[in-house]
């Protein structure tokens, strides 16, 4: 029984990895307007994706074109591909690129102003907003390893996909005021795994159960006319691997092993921003977010080192220029700083600061086709790029010699369309 069970302690461990990452849109962004700003839109917050950045933003939509009066009501549709090309060297070797695949993925989206309601709610007070993402390689569902003998990046394991909803609610005090609120919805899985040595060597099956957190999402948008500041509040969500691993022989259980091991983490985060128009064309917007990486806590329980995050602040600015009523064009720039510690012992937790730059654009049409209002079609395309990071190892790990260096980047981009009506 001592032999099965260190097969089945092996089995788990070669398995499984507790990793802090985060879901797809604070990955990568939501909405293409946003992310062609590189995400700087607390202050702006003026289509669906201010579910994510600013719920309060919803009463301060998009205005209407070719005299369109229902402000505020749209659907939105996205689609976007990631592409990870992140990159590890060994002292005395050329560098290796990560077999990270590509990523597509589909956002949905929905605004409902008060003249939809028919007078329900009161006049030009009441805005609602809906958002959906995920993946479209799969819905739900992870591929699990061992990060004690593995390195890989932290926060670009596409591995780890989650499906994601967002529903929130504003309500517009006056011209000046308005209060959003609602709730960040992810889900994953639980896997139950059951290993069976036959005669013909072993069989590997898993079952997943789907589980599902929330957490709150709050904001303000002041207007001062043309100066809007927004102020956000972003609760923390964490899943942990409950699960078990059963080993069979011959159609025999041997033993069963259960865990609860921390495998997906989404830190709590508050953001300010302001968008200004610097010229009647030219809108500035800028970000702050304090993200509480520090919260995180490795609950693997095998005896590894915990892993330690620090808090970290990212800033962000963006531009939007006019060209008419009809097109615009927008770039963005954000800092990411790596909230890992230098990897000085066993652990490989592989993360750098990253340079963020974007740009996009957006064309409405009047009509087109059998859709008889204004549709928008918006555009983007972000560049992230890991800045090369030196890892010195005082504890050193066989395989990986006395340190070893990474870095990379991360393309991603993606279309929308925006229907009003």
């Amino acid at each position: 029984m001592k032999i099965q069970r260190t097969l089945i302690i092996a089995f788990v461990f070669f398995w499984t990895a507790g990793t802090a990452l985060g879901d797809m849109a604070s990955n990568f962004g939501l909405g293409a307007n946003a992310l062609a700003q590189a995400g700087a839109y607390t202050g702006l917050a003026d289509d669906f994706s201010a579910c994510y950045y600013n719920p309060a933003g919803l009463a301060y939509q998009q205005r209407p074109v070719f005299a369109h009066d229902r402000k505020g009501t749209a659907a939105y549709f996205g689609v976007g591909i990631a592409d990870s090309r992140l990159w590890v060297k060994d002292p005395g070797s050329s560098s290796a690129y990560q077999p990270i695949p590509l990523l597509s993925f589909a956002q949905l989206g929905m605004t409902i102003g008060p003249s939809a309601l028919g007078g329900i709610l009161p006049e030009r007070r009441v805005y609602f907003g809906f958002a959906l993402y995920s993946p479209t390689d799969e819905l739900i569902g992870y591929r699990m390893r061992n990060s004690s003998i593995d390195r890989f990046f932290v926060f670009y394991d596409n591995e780890n996909r989650k499906f994601g909803f967002l529903a929130d609610v504003a309500y517009k005090f006056s011209k000046y005021v308005s209060l959003g609120a609602g709730a960040n919805v992810l889900a994953g899985a639980n896997t139950d795994t059951n290993v069976d040595f036959g005669q013909g060597g072993f069989t590997h099956n898993e079952s997943s159960v789907i589980i599902i957190q929330a957490a709150p999402v709050a904001g303000l948008m002041l207007d001062f006319s043309d100066l809007k500041i927004g102020f956000t509040y972003r609760g923390e969500i964490k899943f942990n691997d409950y699960g078990k691993v059963a080993l069979y022989a011959s159609g025999n259980q041997l033993i069963t092993e259960s865990f609860d091991w921390m495998k997906f983490f989404y830190p709590q985060q508050y953001a300010i921003g302001f968008s200004y128009p610097i010229v009647k064309a030219l809108l500035l917007s800028a970000d702050a977010t304090y993200i509480n990486w520090s919260a995180y806590v490795d609950e693997e329980g095998d005896g590894r080192p915990q892993t330690r995050l620090f808090d970290t602040v990212v800033p962000r600015v963006g531009f939007r220029y006019s060209i008419n009523n009809n097109a615009n064009v927008s770039a963005g720039y954000a800092f990411l700083r790596s909230p890992v510690r230098d990897q000085t012992g066993v652990t490989n937790f592989m993360d750098s600061n990253k340079d963020l730059v974007s740009v996009g654009g957006s064309y409405t049409f009047g009509k087109a086709g059998f859709w008889k209002n204004p549709i928008t079609l918006s555009a983007y395309a972000q560049d992230t790029i890991f800045q090369t990071r030196d890892v010195q190892k005082t504890q050193p790990v066989d395989q990986y010699q006395q340190g070893y260096s990474f870095g990379g980047q991360v393309f991603d981009a993606g279309v929308q369309f925006r229907f009003v009506w």
